[in-house]
């Protein structure tokens, strides 16, 4: 119980620090008019990503197991996360939006096979 209680504490630390970070993944050159519509768009994708990792979690759970599927969900960890930190340096947002995009897709992999592991 203590390990997915860890996975929790680092799951919710991931969301903390990236929203906090998408205003900064914005390009710097954006018009203050413009910042609350981006960051809009930013949300947006985070939501799709997130329902479509939820659904891949369930997939990949239910067919290679759960330490597979746990390797997995680290692995789109370490991947999003590089990703964010290139999004931070190459101010575009098209790459914004897909680094959005891949950490609501592995926070919400990892929560559903959280559920998965935790119903077995």
């Amino acid at each position: 119980m203590s390990s997915i209680l860890c996975i929790l504490v680092i799951d919710g630390l991931c969301y903390g620090i990236h929203i906090s970070e998408i205003t900064h993944m914005i390009p710097a050159d954006t018009p203050t008019d413009k910042l609350n519509l981006y960051a809009g768009f930013c949300n947006i994708a985070l939501g799709c990503g997130a329902s479509f990792g939820g659904y891949v979690s369930g997939i990949i759970g239910g067919k290679f197991g759960g330490k597979i599927s746990g390797n997995i969900g680290i692995l789109l960890f370490l991947l999003g996360s590089l990703l964010a930190l290139v999004s931070l340096e190459i101010q575009q947002f098209w790459l914004t939006l897909v680094s959005v995009f891949c950490w609501g897709f592995f926070l919400f992999y990892i929560e559903g096979w959280l559920f998965i592991i935790c119903s077995r």
